[in-house]
């Protein structure tokens, strides 16, 4: 990864003259008069219930368990474990029992960081966003922000709920996909999204991004995730020490199957690039779009990445495509 620019992004410090000349950088509705932010996060931590439900049948075997957890969790909370919010393999319920007792099978071997994890995620996330909104006052949103077992189907995730996008967080998936002392980057990114959103709004409901726009949005959480966190490792801010390289190994099929694919609002040529199981490409290879942020990074300063319109956004990500393929991603 390149050397930082600034030692931190201050969001909020745009040159409005500047901004206001180049018709691709968008500002923001005005803020609500009465906006949460001045205040407390708003936190819906299911992880209480899920210890105290998981007190009762911890000596049960995986398939008690998960069977449990479907009457129980699964039932109470149904407008959270849907393919929604879960994805794929929430699409029908033989398919979902099936993760669902996959997952208890795993539990053991991380259940101790989930629960230290969960203990601490009120306080992480408390400090996550005021480190963002530091550097990020104009954020405009308004949580709040779920803390629930996404049974490893994520670690963080916005997700449509009820016509809008929601913040949610997993302690499973934190404590199984990073480490403890490592977390800036990982709550910057999510965070990154819910601001992003205000510039160019994600699809919500039943709607898909275009993929085009799906690479911009997770390409740039993963930029800017990097610049408001100096020192972070690239290893770490992709969550794999192993994605850059396997990717670039590829990166000629993958270009050629994003650019024929950029508008496809199809949900599995997302989970394709974005986290589904493959054989001939790597997992997440959707990781080309921070390449292209990148690059676009060298012709927009940080403050006007985000404000982006649609229109220029695309052209960014075709020609960045191209211009990775053609520069061999340097």
């Amino acid at each position: 990864m390149r050397a930082s620019r600034l030692s931190s992004i201050s969001c909020a410090v745009v040159l409005i003259a500047s901004c206001a000349a180049r018709e691709a950088i968008r500002t923001p509705a005005a803020a609500p008069a009465s906006s949460a932010l001045a205040g407390e996060l708003e936190i819906r931590d299911l992880m209480p219930e899920y210890w105290r439900w998981w007190a009762g049948v911890q000596s049960q075997g995986a398939e008690q368990q998960a069977e449990s957890f479907w009457a129980t969790f699964v039932k109470i909370h149904p407008d959270l474990y849907t393919s929604t919010v879960m994805g794929p393999s929430f699409a029908e319920e033989v398919g979902a029992r099936v993760s669902v007792r996959r997952y208890f099978e795993a539990m053991p071997e991380f259940v101790q960081q989930m629960r230290s994890m969960s203990e601490r995620m009120p306080e992480l996330l408390r400090g996550g966003y005021a480190n963002f909104r530091e550097h990020c006052p104009d954020m405009q949103w308004k949580g709040p922000v779920y803390v629930i077992p996404a049974l490893l189907s994520f670690d963080g995730a916005t997700r449509p709920l009820a016509g809008k996008n929601h913040l949610f967080f997993a302690p499973d998936g934190i404590a199984r996909w990073h480490k403890a002392d490592d977390l800036c980057a990982f709550f910057a990114h999510e965070l990154f999204h819910i601001y992003h959103d205000q510039y160019l709004p994600e699809a919500s409901g039943s709607s898909r991004d275009p993929l085009w726009r799906s690479l911009w949005s997770e390409g740039l959480a993963t930029y800017v995730s990097g610049q408001l966190c100096p020192g972070t490792k690239e290893d770490a801010l992709l969550m794999s020490g192993t994605l850059a390289t396997e990717t670039l190994a590829v990166l000629p099929q993958l270009v050629s199957e994003l650019r024929a694919e950029r508008s496809s609002t199809d949900e599995k040529i997302y989970w394709r690039f974005f986290g589904g199981r493959t054989t001939d490409i790597p997992r997440r290879s959707g990781y080309v779009g921070y390449l292209v942020a990148r690059r676009a990074a060298k012709a927009y300063t940080p403050e006007q990445l985000p404000r982006l319109d649609a229109s220029t956004v695309r052209g960014l990500v075709e020609s960045g495509l191209d211009g990775l393929l053609a520069a061999g991603a340097r």
